[in-house]
């Protein structure tokens, strides 16, 4: 059964081809993503990822464990880069289930890169799926409680 509190996760390694392929896909060619040159320039050094690929991890979470449900709304905050080649750890944490809809707590943290930047978190939010199965347990007590009036 699905309850506030549960939490699930799903982890990538974010390539160079990764970045590219996102690139193509999206239209965004801006060089501090692709241009090893140009991005050694930047205050970053190097190459860093889309945030909306980063981001992208998240519903790959909730879809996993929740197979048909629909993802109707993310709140992101970009708080630090993530470099090419970065692994990163997409985390939800439900903190609301209220009808069919479930309310998530987000996170990306980095996990593993070339950086020493273990741990740093680069995405906080929120996310809100539809669920079209879910009775949610706030329903369900309320038809048992008019059942035994």
């Amino acid at each position: 059964m699905i309850k506030i509190g549960d939490i699930d996760e799903f982890t990538k390694e974010l390539t160079a081809n990764d970045v590219k392929l996102f690139s193509e896909i999206c239209g965004d060619a801006n060089p501090i993503h692709l241009d090893e040159s140009y991005s050694k320039k930047t205050r970053y050094g190097k190459c860093i990822v889309h945030g909306a690929l980063v981001a992208s991890l998240i519903p790959s979470v909730v879809s996993k464990s929740m197979p048909g449900c629909i993802y109707i709304k993310e709140e992101v905050n970009f708080t630090k880069p993530t470099f090419v080649n970065d692994t990163v750890k997409a985390e939800t944490k439900i903190i609301d289930i209220t009808g069919k809809k479930i309310t998530f707590a987000t996170q990306c943290t980095i996990i593993s890169n070339d950086n020493g930047n273990i741990n740093d978190v680069v995405i906080k939010g929120t996310s809100i799926i539809h669920h079209p199965n879910l009775i949610s347990k706030r329903i369900e007590d309320n038809v048992n409680h008019n059942e035994k009036e």
